[in-house]
């Protein structure tokens, strides 16, 4: 669904950064899921220290200050 998503030519930024949430929570799930394998838990860490890399890189973008004012389901997700 998020590749089919930002396969746009210009993909909304509020949309990625909602994405972008939604992928943290499910690999913080995933990772504690005791059910996968230790290897597989790691990689999932692995691949949310990442996200979280990119995520904070955000927070230095003026567009990224802009979209979170100017979008009302951002406002409402973090703001409330």
């Amino acid at each position: 669904m998020v590749t089919l998503q930002f396969s746009s030519d210009t993909p909304c930024l509020a949309s990625v950064i909602l994405a972008m949430d939604k992928m943290h929570n499910e690999l913080t799930a995933a990772s504690q899921n005791t059910e996968y394998s230790p290897v597989l838990q790691v990689a999932l860490r692995l691949g949310k220290k990442l996200l979280n890399k990119y995520y904070s890189l955000t927070n230095n973008s003026e567009v990224y200050c802009i979209a979170m004012g100017a979008s009302n389901s951002i406002q409402l997700c973090y703001m409330i």
